[in-house]
């Protein structure tokens, strides 16, 4: 059978509970002839964020015919949306065998598993009753998402509350939304422990835990003694925490672990049932009194009663805490440093070469669109059914190349020949930058968390966007220039003079302001009137008068740079459109106008010299309008002229 394509659908990379589910996948898997690809997906229509609903794009990749399997942890989805227009998005790809983390799924090639917190409950109801005699019991829901999880989790409260004997008190139920703030608000309306209604607090997440007991501490309620607080997740920082927090452990590797091994035997045929349960355990620490509040030896106390004593490996000491961050504020402000002066594409993948062994990736392939695409948020991304894999990074195989290769995604992820030779995981990600998308990036990353690495693969996302759009730009400014050329030699083409004639200069003009703008470019417009050809007409002739022209239009050209736009509006009028020049240099720019009037008048065995009287402007990204830019131009060249005029009467 061929090596197995399996990919994860999160919400976000930045939660404990994600990492602590993926690492219970990867564990199953890593003796396996499998890939895994860790696609972090948000959703498509967010109420928070500016732009995080575009990482929604990523799913797109699941359509792919390389995907063999999909893990989806949908207990998360769901807390944003409704379960039916969350299965709505699964649809495309629900061909494919689905294993749902935390909730049951309407596809005939699903299986799901979730908790019963139920019986749970019922035994921290015993043990706060019984062995700490608490008599008011509240409850702070997740009830301001629309998660089936907490529904179940506030529906197994009441019922469990029920069988206690306690009646309904409205008094002592709180309603939050799975965050620490929700946690800290709804605790915010007590200002002093006298008005606290209760003597024990479950909640139905460790992050709300925290936040309200950070506010009860603030106050002034002491934890336990007046007040016992259980959570419901067993993250890591429960431990650590002071108090640590007594919690319900909802063995989070082991459900990681239990989907990866549904999804691997679908794959293999072998029956799986479609409701898988993990059994729950409650874990009583210090916030509940299981644990005096000066042990630091101790982890937790299990419900047989027995001390359990904290494991070293997973403690981190103050010190070493230190290191980890330190180290990772190095490696970000490298990153940072290391991308500051990069702007076309070519110069970022020659970058790559030093960046990815700095933060620990050991393959990494780009594919990037053939133009970017425009998502709004609400909007469903279409992926395109071509893409470029324009660069692939490997490590091992001292890989490091810039490619063309053209693929159909929905038929191919990642180029065999580079990403075949092992089993790996990967971080699969939407590459946008604000409501563009550019196209997708695969990242194997190694000794490094994936918060991290997902804050620096989001820098390199940022780096490759905006290098698409610099060489764009870049494409544009060669189109822009074979645009000025091939108008000269159209009907906007001056006869006498060979350059852009009014109608052409006005055209390649106006096109060179638009494209300053669109790349933040400031210039100059330049307008130029020549001294004294009604004379040089009266004294020598009309056809002395063309030459003299002719001469003057080559030392203009001569003055400028071939991408800047040159005209002549009319009979001894010129004008120059000069992206990037300043003011600063037009006294240069000026000086070598007269010094070119001098040699072309030469070339051109005219029998005087020729001059010209010369006025500017500086343009801005605003100044989009050619013609008044013009008029303030000409105006500055008429007070030159008269500068002239007045010194020659002296």
């Amino acid at each position: 059978m061929k090596k197995l394509n399996i990919a994860v659908m999160v919400l976000d990379l930045s939660g404990d509970y994600t990492i602590e589910l993926f690492t219970g996948i990867t564990e199953y898997f890593k003796d396996k002839d499998v890939n895994v690809f860790l696609t972090q997906t948000k959703m498509p229509r967010l109420s928070y964020g500016f732009y995080e609903y575009q990482y929604f794009a990523g799913s797109r990749l699941l359509q792919s015919a390389d995907v063999d399997g999909v893990i989806v942890v949908s207990s998360f989805f769901i807390s944003s949306v409704s379960l039916d227009e969350f299965t709505s998005f699964l649809e495309c790809f629900s061909d494919k065998p689905i294993i749902s983390i935390g909730q049951e799924l309407p596809f005939k090639n699903s299986c799901f598993t979730h908790t019963d917190c139920e019986d749970t409950y019922r035994k921290i109801f015993d043990h706060l009753v019984n062995e700490h005699g608490r008599k008011k019991i509240a409850f702070l829901s997740a009830n301001y998402t629309v998660s089936q999880e907490a529904k179940d989790r506030y529906n197994a409260f009441l019922k469990v509350n029920e069988e206690f004997g306690f009646p309904y008190d409205e008094k002592l139920m709180f309603h939050g939304a799975f965050t620490i703030p929700s946690g800290e608000g709804e605790m915010s309306r007590f200002h002093n422990p006298s008005q606290v209604p209760f003597d024990a607090l479950i909640c139905a997440n460790d992050q709300m835990a925290f936040g309200a007991i950070n506010h009860l501490l603030k106050i002034g309620v002491k934890i336990p003694d007046q007040v016992a607080v259980i959570g419901f997740d067993d993250l890591f920082q429960c431990v650590n925490m002071e108090p640590s927090l007594s919690t319900i452990n909802q063995e989070i590797f082991a459900q990681g672990f239990k989907a990866a091994e549904l999804c691997y035997k679908k794959l293999h045929g072998i029956e799986v049932p479609k409701e898988n349960l993990i059994p729950l355990k409650p874990v009583y620490r210090q916030s509940c009194g299981c644990v005096d509040i000066n042990d630091s030896e101790t982890d937790y106390r299990d419900s047989k009663g027995n001390l359990i004593a904290k494991n070293i490996h997973a403690t981190y000491s103050i010190t070493s805490k230190y290191v980890e961050t330190y180290d990772e504020r190095t490696r970000i402000y490298t990153l940072l440093d290391a991308l500051q002066d990069v702007v076309s594409l070519d110069s970022l993948y020659k970058k790559f070469n030093y960046i990815f062994p700095l933060i620990n990736m050991k393959k990494v392939a780009i594919c990037l669109y053939d133009n970017p695409i425009v998502v709004k948020n609400g909007e469903i991304f279409n992926l395109p059914e071509q893409v470029t894999m324009t660069y692939i990074f490997d490590k091992e195989k001292e890989v490091s190349e810039t490619t063309d290769k053209r693929i159909n995604p929905f038929n191919q992820l990642l180029p065999k020949e580079i990403f075949e030779y092992d089993s790996t995981r990967y971080v699969m990600q939407a590459i946008y930058y604000g409501d563009k998308q550019y196209g997708y990036g695969f990242f194997e990353v190694y000794d490094v968390n994936y918060q991290l690495a997902n804050i620096f693969i989001k820098i390199i996302s940022n780096s490759l966007a905006n290098s698409f759009e610099y060489s764009l730009k870049q494409n544009e400014a060669k189109t822009l220039e074979k645009t000025n050329q091939e108008l000269t030699s159209t009907s906007r083409t001056d006869e006498l003079t060979h350059i852009l004639n009014r109608r052409g200069f006005m055209a390649a003009g106006q096109q060179a302001l638009q494209f300053a703008a669109s790349i933040g470019k400031t210039g100059l417009v330049v307008f130029c009137d020549m001294d004294g050809l009604k004379k040089i007409n009266d004294t020598y002739g009309h056809e002395i008068g063309d030459k003299a022209i002719q001469a003057e239009a080559k030392a203009l050209k001569a003055s400028f740079r071939t991408s800047d736009v040159v005209g002549r509006l009319s009979g001894d009028e010129f004008a120059i459109v000069a992206i990037g020049q300043t003011m600063e240099n037009f006294d240069s720019i000026y000086a070598k106008i007269l010094h070119n009037c001098k040699v072309t008048s030469s070339e051109f065995f005219l029998p005087c010299e020729i001059s010209v009287s010369v006025g500017a402007i500086a343009f801005g990204p605003d100044d989009k309008n050619l013609q008044i830019l013009l008029s303030k131009a000409d105006v500055e060249q008429y007070k030159e002229k008269r500068r002239k005029h007045a010194e020659r009467n002296e």
